[in-house]
């Protein structure tokens, strides 16, 4: 009998540790714009995703943390220490990111504003600009895509997440002068009922396409891919599958 060696057994592959060194992005756009089904072309290389701008820079304390929070209940059996039944009975998807350019996408949220409403906003003569907090809000949504880079040129791997849906609560604003002004934010992900889905995953770039096979994709997946130059609509499922 041959030897099994312990990486046989674990299924390791090189290149599968991923580390956001590469920065990203995060992007919002009203909720009537279009959610990407992609973000990257047939090369692997990231896309215009039209509707979204850009929230600059993000603190390296303060990039992106997806946090899931998974409530279940329990049905206890008499004389049994372990549940008989547990079901999982509500989801619940928070990020929290800290921004860092006051710009005019941040001072939209700094004073609980629609984007649009930046648009009426002019400087005076002076220079100066001033805007007013909301003061009743409501419910503000938005469409929200993140984006995490690791790796450079042809061995660049992006992650993407999609959230269709959001609200957005605000952190502390500190003028602490030992510190950069930055614009904490949290983000709760609702579900989008008409793409049945509050977020969706996205893994894409040179680097990730020629990891395929070692992701564990079938060799014939990776080999169509890799040989066809690029993904295709049978890659994209939706939310539910």
């Amino acid at each position: 009998m041959a030897e099994i060696k312990l990486d046989d057994l674990r299924n390791v592959k090189d290149g599968l540790i991923r580390k956001m060194v590469g920065g990203g992005a995060i992007l919002l756009a009203p909720r009537d714009a279009t959610a990407p089904e992609s973000f990257t072309d047939a090369n692997g290389a990231l896309i215009k995703l039209d509707g979204y701008v850009g929230l600059g820079r993000i603190a390296k304390n303060g990039a992106p943390n997806f946090t899931p929070e998974d409530t279940t209940e329990e049905i206890e059996t008499w004389g049994e220490m372990d549940p008989s039944r547990r079901d999982l009975t509500s989801s619940k998807l928070t990020v929290e990111a800290t921004l860092q350019d006051t710009r005019k996408e941040t001072l939209a949220i700094a004073a609980n504003r629609q984007l649009s409403y930046m648009d009426e906003i002019k400087p005076g003569a002076n220079g100066e600009v001033s805007l007013e907090d909301n003061p009743q809000p409501g419910t503000i949504e938005y469409r929200a895509f993140f984006i995490g880079v690791d790796g450079v040129g042809d061995d660049a791997f992006y992650f993407g997440r999609s959230l269709p849906r959001v609200m957005i609560t605000r952190g502390p604003e500190s003028w602490d002068p030992a510190n950069a002004v930055t614009y904490p934010l949290t983000l709760t992900a609702l579900k989008d009922s008409e793409l049945g889905y509050s977020s969706k995953r996205f893994y894409g770039g040179p680097g990730a396409k020629k990891r395929l096979a070692a992701m564990g994709f079938s060799a014939a997946e990776a080999d169509r891919v890799i040989g066809g130059g690029g993904t295709d609509s049978d890659t994209h499922r939706d939310g539910n599958q």
